[in-house]
């Protein structure tokens, strides 16, 4: 598997993936940890000002003793004279960055395999769990964003402006707590670990009902 994007919502994920049998992870995110980000992160205070993907792998190494993560500091995917980077030795392709840039990455690279495609997100305030998957030898780049932006649009709170950037999960001052990350993390790893054993490609969002119960909308 390859996991791009090791912030709140990746580490935990990745974490839990770990934990329940995906043995061979590989990391790629540029940023490095800043104490901000423990208010939801996977990591803890030892991995200060190192980088995510390095310190995410090296913590998931620690979970299990047949466990084989690396972790790499470079963006996704890296482009050189010969076009973007072979990422073909990957089964899973998994997607936590929450930006459409690398969706529209993913479409760019010449996958020479089938590959399972998985784009997980939380929206807004983390109120719910966008969710993306597709199998192929392509990636369907405008079909996820413009059905992904549908969805984050239609669950976007009353009274955020909708050319508002927001804050990304990222940032302690986003409205939202580890409860909820790990709430979505849950059921974002467990809809990784359908996906791996067969369960149908879909597109959709995990939204929080006003009693805190959880429902599902495809998109």
């Amino acid at each position: 598997m390859l996991l791009i994007g090791a912030g709140a919502l990746g580490s935990q994920v990745a974490e839990t993936l770990m934990r329940t049998g995906v043995r061979d992870i590989d990391v790629r995110d540029r940023d490095e940890l800043a104490a901000g980000n423990l208010c939801r992160h996977a990591l803890d205070l030892t991995m200060i000002a190192v980088n995510k993907a390095a310190a995410l792998a090296a913590q998931l190494n620690r979970l299990q003793p047949d466990g084989r993560a690396r972790g790499d500091d470079r963006a996704f995917p890296t482009v050189g004279p010969d076009g973007p980077e072979n990422a073909d030795d990957y089964d899973v392709i998994l997607d936590c960055t929450g930006e459409n840039k690398l969706l529209r990455s993913l479409s760019m690279i010449p996958w020479k395999s089938e590959k399972l495609f998985i784009s997980l997100s939380v929206n807004w305030g983390a109120r719910g769990l966008m969710f993306w998957s597709s199998r192929g030898a392509s990636f369907p780049a405008v079909d996820a964003t413009e059905r992904l932006e549908a969805l984050a649009r239609k669950f976007r709170p009353e009274g955020i402006d909708e050319r508002f950037e927001g804050i990304g999960c990222w940032h302690p001052v986003f409205p939202a707590d580890a409860a909820d990350i790990r709430i979505w993390a849950g059921m974002g790893a467990r809809y990784v670990l359908d996906q791996i054993e067969g369960g149908p490609e879909g597109c959709g969002i995990y939204f929080f009902n006003d009693d805190r119960t959880i429902g599902l909308e495809h998109g």
